[in-house]
């Protein structure tokens, strides 16, 4: 699904990898993250020398410990890096979808804003005729002036959709762009929540996190040696293995209950686009009536307009219905921070 804006308000194309590549070269998390690897891996190099030299039996439990807590945070630096990459891709994602609605939102407020002051002219005429009160001309005036300076805000709201864009890309912040967010064709999702669960655990980075610590407490334990370490100390090795199980007990439910939400914010968005297409159908069975009754006089041209907007707005719904789905559907698919 191939989703651009009404109106191309400028010429050079930008697509999502793109932009995703500027932003993973612009973040400045990513950059600490590599050199937080690289920290990791010379403090690992030194530890393993001193392996080399030392007698002592107590240093070398020690640096054990020490050099399997450092490959274990370099593991999950790789899980931040790849969390922080698909935070990029939402983030860019979402922004595209912004501007794009927000720029076809604008073309649909001119329509409409059009239609209104065909209106008001017309309720000038009935106005110096005496066919409607003083209040209802003055609230109609009113109305449409209170569109007219809306229209302000709308156009502000693209340019600080643009600025943003244009922040995380390191690009101009008055650049705009002709966005291509190109997105699978809008399906119903047939799986259950449950089935997500098992591969979010493999890749989910507060699991990750759990999961490390409750190794590190493990390997802890294992390398207790009553030689060298007290009954003291081994009872509060085995409290903390117990509590890193609980805590990676908490996590798997909380990311279970976070599936479970975003499937059922996904399954909300089916419905209303259901919904939302059957409301089109209404208006689109409206349509010969309308085009026949303004054919032979029944209508206003005002009345058929009105009715052409209204469909071009239903569509405009559906449409951001269908890109909020496949959102909603790439971060179930991805659950690198659910």
């Amino acid at each position: 699904m191939l989703v651009q804006p009404m109106i191309a308000m400028a010429e050079e194309k930008l697509t999502v990898d793109t932009a995703l590549s500027w932003a993973v070269s612009n973040s400045s998390d990513l950059r600490n993250l590599t050199s937080n690897v690289d920290d990791l891996d010379k403090s690992i190099d030194q530890m393993e020398d001193a392996l080399d030299y030392t007698s002592d039996y107590a240093e070398v439990l020690k640096l054990a410990i020490n050099i399997m807590e450092s490959e274990q945070q370099i593991l999950l630096i790789g899980g931040n890096e790849r969390a922080t990459k698909e935070g990029l891709r939402i983030a860019i994602i979402q922004l595209f979808a912004s501007i794009v609605a927000a720029e076809n939102g604008l073309v649909l407020y001119d329509q409409n804003l059009e239609l209104m002051e065909r209106e008001m002219k017309i309720s000038d005429v009935k106005y110096s005729l005496g066919m409607v009160s003083k209040l209802e001309h003055t609230t109609a005036e009113n109305n449409l002036k209170k569109s007219r300076a809306n229209r302000e805000t709308q156009n502000a709201a693209i340019n600080e959709a643009y600025a943003s864009l244009n922040k995380m890309l390191n690009r101009s912040f008055v650049k705009y762009w002709d966005l291509e967010l190109d997105l699978p064709k809008y399906t119903e999702v047939a799986n259950k929540a449950s089935s997500y669960s098992g591969y979010a655990e493999t890749i989910n980075t507060k699991i990750k996190q759990k999961q490390s610590a409750l190794d590190v407490a493990e390997y802890k334990l294992k390398m207790y040696d009553s030689a060298v370490n007290t009954e003291e100390e081994k009872e509060d090795l085995e409290t903390a293995v117990e509590n890193a199980e609980l805590d990676l007990y908490d996590a798997r439910r909380d990311l279970e209950k976070n599936i479970q939400s975003s499937y059922n914010d996904i399954k909300d968005i089916e419905t209303r686009h259901s919904t939302a297409l059957l409301a089109l159908e209404d208006l689109e069975n409206q349509m010969p009536v309308k085009q026949k009754q303004f054919e032979i006089g029944q209508i206003t041209r005002l009345e058929l307009d009105k009715l052409i907007y209204q469909i071009a707005a239903q569509k405009e719904t559906i449409r951001s219905l269908e890109v909020d789905h496949e959102i909603a559907v790439i971060k179930i698919n991805n659950p690198v921070s659910l």
